[in-house]
């Protein structure tokens, strides 16, 4: 299992506690039923998917569009961001 790793940003901190919360029980549930789980930082993701780190949503979406080859939008863009993730997990481990 691909998971986001948390962050929070400075003006809005109950998001990142509430994400932390969030994330320990995904992480709780994976290690419960022996499903290796790895977090990737957001940058890393967007690095991996689109070649700059610092991409946009929107460009994020079109990385995950392009990978897919889907001609339709992904909305909203935490659809993309889990299927990014997903393809993440694919690139790789896909040989376990």
């Amino acid at each position: 299992m691909v998971v986001e790793d948390i962050f929070s940003l400075q003006k809005y901190p109950k998001s990142g506690i509430t994400l932390g919360k969030v994330t320990g029980i995904i992480l709780l549930a994976g290690y419960q039923v022996d499903v290796p789980v790895t977090e990737v930082p957001v940058r890393e993701a967007k690095q991996v998917l689109t070649g700059n780190g610092n991409a946009s949503k929107m460009q994020l979406e079109r990385a995950v569009r392009h990978f897919l080859n889907l001609t339709t939008p992904i909305k909203p863009y935490h659809a993309s961001d889990a299927i990014g993730l997903a393809l993440i997990g694919l690139f790789r481990y896909k040989g376990i």
